[in-house]
């Protein structure tokens, strides 16, 4: 799944877009487009990916991403998205 992007729910409830560094039992690794090149190129200054509870991390639904820019300051229906790994 490396490399794959993803919506993830940040510890305030707010949507963010990552990509998957790695999967590993009960935390989904994430990181930013920066610096997952920056991983890959094994840079020393790459920051280590931040691992996420899997019930917080969804499939990547470009509209969803769009609406959610559109209406700022509304709470999020995490309900209408895929998890990531499990049911939904």
């Amino acid at each position: 799944m490396q490399g794959k992007r993803v919506i993830v729910r940040d510890f305030i409830g707010r949507p963010l877009e990552r990509i998957i560094w790695e999967v590993a039992k009960g935390a989904v690794f994430i990181t930013n487009d920066e610096q997952f090149k920056k991983l890959i190129k094994g840079a020393e200054d790459a920051l280590l990916p931040i691992g996420f509870p899997p019930e917080d991390v969804f499939e990547y639904d470009p509209p969803w991403m769009e609406a959610l820019q559109e209406s700022a300051g509304e709470e999020p229906d995490w309900s209408k998205l895929k998890l990531l790994i499990g049911s939904n």
